[in-house]
């Protein structure tokens, strides 16, 4: 019964150790995450028209400044390697890129925070963020191109950052037949009186 407490206590150890290690390495770029105008929650399902934003927690950045851009979710399972060129056309194909933008725009965690920072609109037209589409946000701490582990961060590493849809005629129709019925039965009840 000893021998078994004693792999229990190591399996316990490593795996703790393991978690540190993790979860260290994740937090040593920070966290960045698509939301709303408001900034308080993160959002992933975006449809046409709506505003895509950007807020950050804890992000590396030694002077400052970073580019931040929007790339096209990568095969799935998606991995992000390290070194791997962020605007690649095979993997990940560029959207949208935004030089030089300051750190206070985008991590919430900071004194000054001004964010969260407007990445673009969703719709089809040249310069939006394109619809339906999964799509990733990296920080590019260090503005060289590249991901980077030790200080990029990506809003997800295995699966999309945020998705854009539009929307099915039945989410628009519905809602605007009920407003219709309900006008022509209270100006069929204003008639019969």
């Amino acid at each position: 019964m000893n021998r078994y407490k004693e792999k229990m206590a190591m399996v316990f150890v490593l795996s703790m150790a393991v978690f540190t290690v993790m979860a260290g390495t994740a937090m040593v770029a920070g966290i960045i995450q698509s939301t709303d105008s408001i900034g308080n929650q993160e959002i992933n399902d975006f449809i046409v028209g709506q505003s895509v934003y950007v807020r950050g927690f804890d992000l590396v950045d030694s002077d400052d400044k970073a580019d931040i851009y929007v790339v096209i979710d990568g095969s799935k399972p998606e991995s992000w390697d390290d070194g791997e060129v962020i605007d690649n056309s095979t993997d990940h194909p560029m959207v949208l890129l935004y030089t030089d933008v300051a750190r206070s725009e985008v991590d919430k965690g900071l004194t000054g925070y001004t964010g969260p920072k407007l990445l673009g609109v969703v719709g089809n037209n040249p310069g939006e963020i394109p619809a339906p589409g999964s799509y990733d946000i990296v920080y590019d701490r260090d503005q060289d191109g590249y991901f980077n582990a030790s200080v990029d961060c990506v809003d997800y590493g295995v699966c999309s950052g945020f998705n854009t849809e539009i929307p099915e005629f039945a989410t628009i129709a519905l809602p605007a037949l009920a407003v219709l019925g309900l006008f022509m039965f209270f100006n069929r009840r204003r008639n019969q009186k």
